[in-house]
């Protein structure tokens, strides 16, 4: 017996088309390079095939530490993708239409090419 999937990858498409999948991400890679004392700099680009991307975001919790230094915040979220994008890295972020900068914490690919499903999160360091 094979696996099967409850939902049928020709709704998600239907799914996108009817506003389902209210947003949009573009991922990002980080390129190294070395700055003028050799040390690695981070600059982001988009990966080639996966800019403005419909996908859900959903809250998944947050909170705010603190310490001797100050306080920080951590929010959650899951963010649902229509399509398989197993080229996807925990490395990465994502950017949505609103402009926040999501880290990737974890990647999911659904079994039938459905969805990706990223557990990400934003930390904002001082208040």
């Amino acid at each position: 017996m094979g696996l099967r999937s409850i939902v049928d990858p020709r709704l998600v498409g239907s799914l996108a088309s009817a506003g389902h999948y209210p947003q949009t991400v573009t991922i990002q890679a980080a390129v190294r390079t070395p700055d003028a004392y050799g040390e690695p700099v981070a600059a982001w680009s988009d990966r080639v095939g996966l800019a403005q991307l419909p996908a859900a975001i959903v809250p998944a919790g947050g909170s705010e530490p603190s310490s001797g230094t100050g306080v920080w915040s951590i929010t959650s979220a899951k963010i649902l993708i229509a399509g398989a994008y197993p080229q996807i890295e925990v490395a990465d972020r994502a950017v949505d239409d609103a402009g926040r900068v999501w880290d990737i914490q974890a990647v999911d690919v659904g079994p039938h090419g459905e969805w990706t499903n990223l557990a990400a999160q934003i930390v904002t360091v001082g208040r």
